[in-house]
């Protein structure tokens, strides 16, 4: 790349199934559309999901998802729901008229996760949502968008909503 050129080739969008994720999709859209890049499209499983898992607690409710005995079995539904929401995010984007667009499921800590795939798959930009969280709530709920915009190895876009 010269020195002063700009190209966004690889951009790594993330999306976790909410409407705060889908703000972020115009901006990737245009991004893609002025560089023809390629779309990385990525949900992380958090990996606290995984360790319940292997604990198998008699009742725990993720999301919506209830269990009673078997969080193996919930943990393989929170896979399958977000390979559904991810296509489903594709397909808009495919309707917008983006047609590389690659769909990735990550398990792990979510920001450690968008970092490392950035990093592996050689992403120019990375485009996410954030809560605009602050003060105590971005203490105890810690901030995704936050870690991944001071450990990422590209330029971070982060959206947050009015």
């Amino acid at each position: 790349m010269k020195r002063g050129v700009v190209t966004y080739n690889k951009i790594l969008l993330t999306h976790d199934g909410s409407k705060l994720a889908s703000f972020a999709l115009p901006h990737a859209f245009k991004q893609a559309q002025a560089f023809n890049s390629k779309i990385i499209l990525v949900q992380v499983i958090d990996s606290m999901m995984q360790v319940t898992a292997k604990m198998q607690p008699p009742h725990i409710n993720y999301g919506g998802v209830y269990a009673t005995d078997d969080m193996e079995v919930v943990y393989q539904k929170l896979k399958a729901e977000s390979l559904e929401n991810l296509t489903e995010v594709k397909n808009e984007l495919v309707a917008m008229g983006i047609l590389h667009i690659e769909i990735k499921i990550a398990e792990g800590s979510p920001g450690e996760e968008i970092v490392d795939l950035a990093r592996k798959q050689k992403c120019n930009l990375i485009i996410t949502s954030t809560h605009g969280r602050s003060g105590l709530g971005r203490v105890l709920l810690g901030s995704v968008a936050d870690y991944v915009a001071r450990n990422a190895p590209c330029p971070v876009l982060l959206i947050h909503p009015q």
